[in-house]
């Protein structure tokens, strides 16, 4: 279903890059979730629309830099190296 001309789009708040904590009305230029310096006259520190996904935020409460995808993906290039070499250690 369309939404007609005439009627307004929804508010996407601005919300911090750290937790995505909702920064508008607030009093200070810190976030009171994780204390990221916000400043909302400069876009590159904030974000606009929704909140991050949950399986996203439990790799920045644990400080794990990159997704665990790369950490699986590495993981089985190791074994697979690793069962190669066994091979052909084997054939020698």
């Amino acid at each position: 279903m369309a939404a007609h001309p005439e009627e307004p789009r929804p508010v996407r708040p601005k919300r911090c890059l750290g937790c995505g904590y909702i920064l508008e009305g607030l009093p200070g230029n810190r976030c009171p979730e994780c204390g990221r310096a916000f400043d909302l006259s400069d876009p590159t520190t904030y974000r606009i629309g929704t909140a991050c996904p949950r399986w996203w935020l439990a790799f920045r409460l644990v400080r794990v830099p990159p997704p665990a995808s790369i950490w699986i993906a590495a993981s089985l290039v190791v074994v697979v190296l690793s069962m190669l070499v066994a091979y052909l250690y084997l054939l020698w």
